[in-house]
């Protein structure tokens, strides 16, 4: 009754290393220098939902949400960090 015949164990946290991998949450850890790899500028670091995985952003680089790719977006969350909303549309106000 109810499907509950599949008892397979799955971990309580997944390594999330590979999704945040896909997601550009690769920066080092806090106590490197938060510079851009690819052209040394200084950059926000953002702890991600991801345990351990950070992600740098462009400080004070507001852009439209619709210029950015969907697997690139990012948007920090009221607790200071940074969550990726991959295929979300932006919420058009009138």
């Amino acid at each position: 009754m109810g499907g509950t015949e599949n008892a397979t164990p799955c971990p309580d946290r997944p390594d999330n290393t590979l999704q945040a991998a896909l997601e550009g949450a690769t920066a080092p850890a806090p106590r490197a220098p938060p510079n851009c790899p690819h052209c040394a500028l200084p950059q926000d670091r953002y702890r991600t939902l991801y345990d351990g995985h950070w992600v740098l952003l462009e400080p004070r680089n507001l852009v439209p949400a619709h210029t950015v790719p969907p697997p690139r977006r990012w948007v920090s969350t009221s607790d200071g960090a940074a969550m990726n909303l991959w295929d979300a549309e932006p919420v058009v106000h009138r």
